[in-house]
């Protein structure tokens, strides 16, 4: 799912996810097919597309980072009441 923000230049995309590990199993899976690309061998216009896919590999990971401390924090919460 795609949304367009106020300026209408930049969109949001929406990924609906279970939970943490699967956003974890999406992460995994592009850093597998990532690591099956022999950079030195690429031709430029794959190159371009490797790029394309590292910046979105770079999102996820921060989505999961921000899940952790989401996730840490809470359980914290449970256990102080």
């Amino acid at each position: 799912m795609a949304e367009s923000n106020i300026n209408g230049k930049e969109k949001l995309l929406t990924i609906p996810v279970m939970g943490i590990e699967k956003l974890m199993s999406y992460e995994r899976g592009i850093r597998g097919i990532l690591g099956k690309i022999e950079v030195g061998k690429c031709e430029p216009e794959l190159m371009e597309h490797v790029k394309s896919v590292y910046e979105l590999l770079a999102q996820l990971q921060m989505i999961t980072k921000s899940m952790r401390a989401e996730c840490s924090e809470q359980k914290q919460s449970m256990l102080q009441s």
